[in-house]
């Protein structure tokens, strides 16, 4: 690299930085005009929000996936052509598909959970547009 491809460089990485800069103070003043304190602050509330949404809606169909599993593994059970080391092996794959299911909800406090709860059509039509 020669000295003017070095100043070439430096030159597109001053317009990313300045670029990022205002970027940067755009979200800040959008987050102001909504009342926040800053733009991490927004970020974390709608972390907040967005685990709470993913926590209702595993709270809703999880009931539903595990009926399944429990179907599953009653199918298993009662086939009579299925060799009993086969029935452990499939019995295995479904309990941790139980277990990644459970883990798969995020660990979000009930408050959290209850207030978007509250508010979920007026979510709902905030992150479907």
């Amino acid at each position: 690299m020669d000295a003017q491809d070095d100043e070439a460089s430096m030159a597109e990485v001053r317009q990313a930085i300045e670029e990022v800069a205002r970027m940067e103070e755009e979200v800040e003043e959008i987050a102001a005009r909504h009342g926040f304190d800053s733009s991490h602050e927004l970020t974390e509330i709608g972390s907040q929000i967005f685990n709470a949404r993913h926590a209702l809606e595993m709270e809703r169909r999880l009931p539903e996936m595990e009926r399944e599993l429990d179907e599953s593994l009653q199918r298993i059970e009662d086939d009579p052509d299925m060799p009993a080391e086969q029935k452990a092996t499939m019995r295995d794959a479904l309990e941790q598909q139980r277990e990644i299911l459970r883990d798969a909800a995020p660990d979000v406090p009930e408050q959290d959970v209850e207030a978007v709860r509250g508010r979920e059509d007026e979510l709902e039509a905030v992150f479907s547009n």
